[in-house]
């Protein structure tokens, strides 16, 4: 799998020696085919009575959104015409985040946790397309609500993390493993909905303490639950109404 992403690297930016090291600036510095592909991006607000958006890109339609989901550092998301999630980069930059989560895909599969699969996704990562999770997500049930989660849900989390946590140890790579990345599912599963990997040296936050140990358990439920809460990034009413911009326009 590493290999696979060097060569995603290289293929934008020639050989380099450490991936590691240059993940970030890739992150960070979009190609100039990304920027200029971002630009032909429009979207528009309709009210036909079925649609809400309408993407364009170089003025040909390409999705019709029912409704606006939910926004993030990286992207905004939609319920596609055809009950998918479709999660637009936000800025260029925002488009390695998700060809690295399309890649990060083969990770999951390989350690069998519960995600969200990517059913379309963009060369340049402008958009992916997603298996649509309807369900509540975690941090909104339970980190809010002071409702303490049922004992399946604390299981599940548990194998997830275990799971999470060998990607972290072997890999190199580590997840925002957090509430606000979980919804449950009709079946009663957690699925992850939101796994762009991140590099190995934030892997402390949610898998190892400050001296490098794996975390407790009761130090693993505290991140999962109030990680975005203690940071002040989190929205205490599911499915409010959110204004939001793209190409410096507002919704």
């Amino acid at each position: 799998h590493f290999e696979t992403l060097n060569a995603i690297y290289q293929r934008f930016y020639g050989d380099e020696n450490n991936l590691y090291e240059n993940l970030r600036y890739w992150q960070d510095n979009p190609t100039n085919g990304m920027k200029n592909r971002h630009k032909k991006l429009k979207l528009v607000a309709v009210n036909d009575g079925n649609h809400a958006f309408e993407l364009y890109f170089n003025d040909k339609l390409i999705y019709q959104f029912k409704r606006f989901l939910s926004q993030g550092r990286n992207g905004l998301v939609f319920l596609t015409s055809n009950n998918t999630a479709l999660k637009l980069a936000r800025e260029p930059h925002n488009a390695t985040r998700n060809v690295l989560q399309a890649w990060m895909e083969e990770e999951l599969e390989a350690y069998n946790l519960n995600y969200a699969k990517i059913l379309n996704a963009d060369k340049d990562g402008l958009f992916i397309e997603m298996e649509y999770i309807p369900g509540e997500e975690l941090q909104y049930t339970y980190s809010f609500s002071g409702q303490t989660p049922p004992d399946n849900i604390l299981k599940q989390i548990k194998e997830q993390w275990k799971r999470a946590y060998q990607i972290a140890a072997k890999e190199h790579l580590w997840l925002d493993f957090k509430a606000a990345n979980y919804h449950t599912d009709g079946r009663g599963r957690i699925v992850l909905v939101d796994y762009p990997p991140r590099l190995n040296k934030g892997r402390k936050l949610y898998f190892f303490d400050k001296s490098g140990n794996k975390l407790s358990e009761k130090k693993m439920y505290d991140e999962f639950f109030n990680h975005e809460i203690r940071k002040g990034n989190a929205k205490k009413t599911p499915g409010q109404k959110c204004q939001f911009a793209f190409h410096g326009v507002q919704y």
